[in-house]
């Protein structure tokens, strides 16, 4: 499946590595063009953040009750950093398959997708259409995973950020 819209917007996809600069040009094309920011990050996080939802649970499922805790109020969370360990503890060779990543991706991946989808349909239900003669509006999609996840179609134009290593170390500090 990939992101559409359900009328006419120019759809641009951000994606490359981390510090690459994706969040830094969608700040940079907001403040001059208005365009509108689908924050993929962002909503990986807030894909498994309902102890209810289908995300949720089958991170818990496949990856056991030690990812999850209770934060101050009691609520059940996902605990990043024992899902990192899971996920990351086990040491591979450079190009070996981590299948538990593979795992994580394939129940992240569409959660993000969904919500991505249903950011843009709001977006675009608040959109003065007739405001829009000229150009369609824009909506940027920063999602680092865009080109790996599958999100693309005819609809979405892609840019692939790239940059130097020691730019990438600079703004990683």
């Amino acid at each position: 499946m990939a992101l559409r819209a359900n009328k006419k917007a120019y759809i641009v996809g951000l994606c490359g590595g981390s510090a690459s600069g994706k969040s830094s040009i969608g700040v940079w094309l907001k403040e001059r063009f208005d365009v509108f920011i689908v924050d993929c990050d962002k909503l990986g996080h807030l894909a498994y953040a309902d102890p209810t939802s289908e995300c949720f649970q089958a991170i818990r499922q496949h990856f056991g009750e030690t990812v999850v805790v209770k934060d101050e109020d009691g609520v059940e969370k996902i605990d990043r950093r024992q899902l990192g360990a899971a996920v990351f503890g086990v040491a591979r060779k450079p190009g070996e398959i981590n299948p538990e990543l593979e795992k994580l991706n394939s129940i992240v991946w569409p959660a993000i997708e969904r919500l991505a989808q249903r950011e843009v349909e709001e977006y675009l239900k608040t959109v003065d259409w007739e405001k829009c003669a000229s150009h369609p509006p824009i909506v940027i999609l920063d999602a680092a995973v865009l080109l790996d996840a599958n999100w693309v179609c005819d609809e979405v134009q892609i840019f692939l950020l790239v940059s130097n290593y020691n730019c990438d170390s600079c703004r990683l500090k």
